[in-house]
């Protein structure tokens, strides 16, 4: 008839689909049928796999990564080859973040602490002048020269100030008496300007 005619002729057209077939392996036995996904499924899911991340803690500063310290978001296998056995890095396990928080509390009051004293210090020195005698050399000349080691020696003494040598910046060489400008920077954004006034050595 001509129903059965179009049956025939939609199973010829229309095959039925990959999920619903079976595959028979024994007489009153039938399995389903595995269904493979398309490659781009399978290709999403490898590179899904594939590009893992992790959190860690530098322990040391890291080129292109971040300095010591700081918390990363790195490739899971770059942390598990490279930073981890080379101890550059530690996995941001629980522990780490406290250990992370912690230091940096200790580093915020360091700083607080450094700027607090560096302020007070600065409000001392503003505006003094430093006394330094020296021996009278030719033709106006000193002996030698006024150095920074001597200021900062001078400014403890004279000031009770203690004074970081490499901290004191002089506009030239002192190798004559007179008055002369110079400065001490005692933090980012701190500093104290001052005066040296070189006289003869009675």
């Amino acid at each position: 008839s001509w129903t059965t005619n179009w049956n025939r002729q939609r199973c010829k057209t229309e095959p039925e689909p990959a999920e619903s077939r079976t595959v028979g392996f024994a007489p009153g036995i039938e399995k389903q049928r595995p269904v493979v996904p398309p490659f781009w499924e399978r290709k999403r899911r490898r590179e899904k796999g594939r590009y893992r991340f992790m959190k860690v803690v530098l322990l040391q500063d890291v080129k292109s990564i971040g300095k010591k310290g700081e918390l990363c978001n790195v490739s899971d296998g770059y942390a598990r080859n490279f930073l981890l056995p080379r101890k550059l890095a530690k996995e941001a396990n629980a522990q780490a973040m406290n250990e992370l928080k912690n230091a940096e509390a200790a580093r915020e009051y360091k700083v607080k602490t450094e700027t607090e004293k560096a302020q007070k210090n600065a409000e001392i020195l503003s505006g003094k002048t430093v006394k330094i005698y020296a021996k009278p050399g030719q033709g106006g000349k000193i002996f030698g020269s006024v150095t920074a080691k001597e200021l900062a020696e001078e400014i403890r003494q004279q000031f009770g100030v203690e004074v970081d040598k490499r901290k004191v910046v002089l506009s030239g060489d002192i190798k004559a008496f007179g008055t002369y400008s110079f400065e001490v920077k005692f933090y980012a954004g701190i500093s104290a300007a001052m005066s040296v006034a070189v006289c003869e050595k009675a």
